[in-house]
């Protein structure tokens, strides 16, 4: 736990950024045929299910997964994480969103200028959150985030 009480407001408007950047839709788990046995079964459980319904500890038990999975299924499944990590900002689960969010796969033409945004604040919340506040290690891993999701150009809108 964080040596200081979270800003339950920052932290709130940040979960509910994701709501709206990130509307609820089933998940169609079918980004990459094949694979390791792990993706095949993660994709099996969250098929037809909207992020807002996967449960943290479902996320604590596979913070480490989304490296591996295809980009539709990243970008459905990627609130779920934030929003854990943005929850429990010292966790290894925080730790593990962090580092790839630092370090994206080629998928991130998917996403939207206002989803990119969701993904640095609440980057930047988990960071200042984690216990280490932004030290020097913290602020090289923000700036690292903060290049890898603003210098893509974002998919517009759907409107």
């Amino acid at each position: 736990m964080s040596a200081h009480p979270l800003d339950i407001a920052a932290r709130d408007a940040i979960l509910e950024g994701l709501l709206v950047a990130f509307p609820p839709r089933p998940i169609e788990a079918s980004g990459v045929t094949g694979g390791l046995p792990e993706v095949q079964w993660l994709r099996k459980e969250l098929a037809g299910v909207a992020w807002p319904d996967i449960e943290a500890e479902f996320v604590r038990n596979q913070a480490d997964v989304l490296p591996l999975l295809g980009p539709a299924e990243y970008l459905a499944v990627l609130p779920a994480w934030l929003r854990a990590a943005v929850n429990e900002p010292g966790s290894d689960t925080a730790d593990a969103v962090l580092a790839g969010l630092e370090y994206p796969p080629e998928r991130l033409d998917g996403f939207t200028a206002e989803q990119r945004e969701v993904v640095v604040e609440a980057a930047r919340f988990i960071l200042a959150n984690n216990g280490r506040g932004l030290d020097t290690v913290n602020e090289e891993v923000l700036e690292g985030i903060e290049r890898a999701w603003t210098s893509r150009k974002p998919q517009s809108s759907p409107g």
